[in-house]
């Protein structure tokens, strides 16, 4: 993808707050948007909205299953919801658990949803509905996590900047690195498993997956880092920066020469996406709008 000649395309959406997620359809042809209560169903390529749903509760985060047409919710005050996208109705309700949200992430192929709070892992096997462990991390406030491709193991952040890999079948510790000071806000597997990246303050790093070793880092960013992913081919870095230590913008990054090759600015930037061809990027705002990128054609 020549992600050098990407552009502003255009301004589209209308949430009435700011957009907190942004998620993709592997088609690519849709895209959901959360915002507080509201969720967006839209046509990305179009810009046109294909429908909406609105909650009664603030939604704090969201995963989508994508082969049930369903949607899996973490709402404020009730708890954690599996939602039909068609029928717009609640399919479970999860047992309530204590501690704020941080993350929450859907296995597709062996189907378990982890859930982290600030110091506790909980992962459920959807199958089943059951609940498969619980892993607590006492001194540890958690703000990221992440499946290894092949979903045979997981990654850990935290605020005090430690990333620690565990094998999912024993709940074992493979590695552990310590980046003090630089809270480790978003992780991301290569498809091929053997490399992953992570953000960390204001810098982006490559590790390896068997051993955690360093690769080398990604470095351009003017303030904190929110959100890192690689492309559908694994040859670039799509960063953003944002919120109150960010410095509101999205960066690629080529993973072999570790070079920066593009920044795209969006005022008040507060969520991004990368569509799974890679042509299309799509950003939230703090004002509910939402920007796409690409090559204008």
């Amino acid at each position: 993808m020549e992600y050098e000649s990407f552009l502003p395309l255009a301004e589209f959406g209308d949430h009435e707050d700011a957009v907190e997620k942004v998620i993709f359809f592997s088609s690519g042809k849709k895209l959901l948007t959360l915002s507080e209560g509201h969720l967006a169903l839209w046509n990305p390529l179009e810009r046109v909205k294909l429908e909406e749903f609105r909650f009664d509760g603030k939604i704090t985060h969201l995963s989508l299953w994508e082969e049930r047409n369903q949607i899996i919710c973490s709402f404020e005050d009730q708890g954690v919801q599996l939602l039909d996208l068609e029928t717009k109705r609640a399919v479970y309700c999860f047992p309530k658990s204590l501690g704020e949200m941080r993350c929450l992430s859907f296995a597709k192929k062996e189907q378990l949803l982890a859930w982290v709070m600030d110091y506790e892992l909980i992962i459920w096997n959807l199958k089943s509905l059951q609940q498969e462990r619980k892993i607590v991390f006492p001194s540890r406030e958690i703000l990221s996590f992440a499946w290894s491709s092949k979903e045979n193991g997981y990654a850990v952040g935290d605020e005090d900047g430690v990333l620690t890999f565990y094998d999912l079948d024993s709940s074992k510790k493979v590695w552990e690195i310590h980046l003090q000071g630089h809270p480790i806000r978003a992780i991301d597997f290569h498809d091929s498993d053997e490399f992953l990246t992570f953000a960390a303050g204001e810098e982006i790093h490559l590790r390896y997956r068997g051993s955690g070793g360093s690769m080398g880092e990604l470095i351009g960013f003017e303030g904190s880092v929110h959100e890192c992913c690689f492309d559908p081919l694994g040859n670039f870095v799509v960063a953003a920066s944002f919120s109150g230590s960010g410095d509101e913008t999205i960066r690629i990054f080529q993973v072999n020469t570790y070079h920066l090759i593009r920044t795209l600015e969006c005022e008040d930037l507060s969520a991004c996406a990368l569509s799974p061809k890679g042509d299309l990027l799509i950003a939230g705002t703090k004002e509910g709008t939402l920007f796409s990128f690409g090559i204008a054609k």
